[in-house]
This record gives structure tokens, C-alpha cells and sequence, in this order.
């Protein structure tokens, strides 16, 4: 990771700066939690949209400066303004913008790790978000709004349509993605229950106990007795008990009811 801050070829500064992503993953992998789980997936995915997207705009680049170094190149606002909207967007996702895929992955990854080990996260966040991301956007920074430098052709030509229609469906994926997250997400627990589960058991809601569930409510259901016969009830009651073996007709169920009171003794088939 620390490899970042020598870097000078702008494809290295991506492949390093991706790399800390492996390593979130292979920490929720190794974990098994269903939080951290979730995460690694979100991750995984969006890790290939946007590391596909940050090389394809370095190739871009290359192509138009003959050069991936960071001192040769400058000014892509002023020489390439569509190249520079596209990067600029692309920064702002990679470094976690509310709604895309990369910041739900990240909000479910550090509030585990908040919730677990508070000092170990608080260091890691400190060294990903405050050293090396200010390291990592001061090169891009100077690359977008640097000073353009005399050995820089000024006929270098912008993006064209191919590849605009190709980073905007990139870029346009990772929030579509987002927000299919987000409503996956609040058709499921909150985070804050997930949270929950990590020091104290599932509270399953108790389903309300019927005394005859194969009725469906409905006391009225027609059936026909197949078998009569005489059932001992379980302990401590010991008295015999004259049940049926009925068979309904609109549900299909078979079910054994219990003759109530004394004298009654229904035939067979009725």
C-alpha cells in the first residue's frame, strides 16, 4: 500500500491504490461474517467497474500524452475538458460518493469494524482516508489542474463517442447498482439490526398458536369421518378420548378431531 507515495506512473498509482480493496476483501472473507460477507460482494463488484474504468481512462491518457508519468502531464482541464469531467467524476466515487456500490461496501465494512475492533478501524481509517487518499488526489489534482506544461501538443483531441458512451454506462452502472443495493437492503434487516446480531441472538417473532390450524379460520368446512377410534392423552391426564380421522373436502387435509362431551358417537362415512 505504501508504494503509493513514490509512485510516478499514473497506472501503478491505480493498480497500488486498488489493491487496498483486495485487502477488505480478504479480511470480510476471512471472517465469515454475514455483514462482512455482504460487503466483499458489493466490493468485488464494485472493485471491477471502477478499476476497469480508471484504466481505461489512463489508456486514454497514454494515448493522447505518448506518456503514463505524472510530471509529464498537466492541464487536462483546459487540453481534454471531457476526459477531465469523466476522471474527476470517477475520483469522487473511488473515494466513496453517497449512493454508488463502493460506499454501501464500505459503510457496511467499516461499521463492523467499528462495532468490533474500534481502535484497529479507527487507525486504518485514518491511514486510508487521510494519508493515502490525500496522497493519491494530489496527483490527480495536479494532473487535472496543473499548469500546462510548453512540451504538451495543444491539438490533442477530447474523448470521442465511443468512449463517452463507454464511461457513462460505467459510471451510470455502479449507481444503478447502488440503488439496487439500497432497496435490497430496506426490503431486509437495517444496519442497525445487523449490527445487533454481532453480540446478541435473533429475536424470532413468535407465529400466534391456533387450536386448529388445519382449518385455515374456517369452522365450517365440510369433511367425511374415515376412521373412529379411542386415544390416550398425554401426561398427567389419563382419561381415554373418543377421537375421528376426517378427511376434508375443499382443502385436501386429513386431520384427527376430538369428540367433545359424552354420548356422541358419529357413524362411519358420515
Amino acid at each position: 500500500i505504501f508504494k503509493m507515495f513514490y509512485q510516478i506512473d499514473v497506472k501503478k498509482l491505480i493498480a497500488y491504490s486498488t489493491v487496498v480493496e483486495m485487502h477488505w476483501l480478504l479480511i470480510c472473507l476471512i471472517n465469515g461474517n454475514n455483514i462482512l460477507l455482504l460487503s466483499a460482494f458489493g466490493m468485488f463488484i464494485s472493485h471491477a467497474i471502477l478499476s476497469t474504468n480508471s484504466f481505461l481512462m489512463v489508456d486514454s491518457i497514454s494515448r493522447r500524452f505518448k506518456t503514463r508519468l505524472v510530471f509529464e502531464i498537466s492541464g487536462l482541464n483546459y487540453l481534454c475538458p471531457k476526459l477531465f469531467l469523466y476522471i474527476l467524476i470517477n475520483l469522487i466515487i473511488f473515494l466513496g460518493f453517497p449512493g454508488s456500490l463502493f460506499f454501501i461496501s464500505e459503510i457496511l465494512f467499516f461499521t463492523f469494524l467499528f462495532d468490533v475492533f474500534p481502535i484497529y478501524s479507527f487507525i486504518l481509517f485514518f491511514i486510508i482516508y487521510f494519508l493515502l487518499a490525500n496522497f493519491f488526489m494530489k496527483i490527480w489534482l495536479n494532473l487535472l489542474f496543473g499548469s500546462i506544461s510548453s512540451k504538451i501538443n495543444f491539438l490533442i483531441l477530447d474523448l470521442d463517442k465511443n468512449e463517452i458512451i463507454i464511461f457513462s454506462f460505467l459510471i451510470f452502472l455502479i449507481f444503478w447498482l447502488g440503488s439496487s443495493w439500497l432497496s435490497f437492503f430496506f426490503k431486509m434487516s437495517t444496519l442497525s439490526q445487523l449490527s445487533f446480531n454481532l453480540r446478541y441472538y435473533k429475536r424470532i417473532k413468535k407465529i400466534p398458536y391456533s387450536d386448529t390450524p388445519k382449518l385455515f379460520k374456517n369452522p365450517q368446512l365440510k369433511g367425511v369421518v374415515r376412521k373412529l377410534g379411542i386415544m390416550t392423552p398425554k401426561k398427567p391426564n389419563s382419561a381415554l378420548r373418543h377421537v375421528l380421522r376426517i378427511h376434508m373436502y375443499k382443502t385436501k387435509k386429513k386431520l384427527i378431531s376430538r369428540i367433545q362431551g359424552v354420548g356422541l358417537w358419529p357413524v362411519k362415512f358420515n
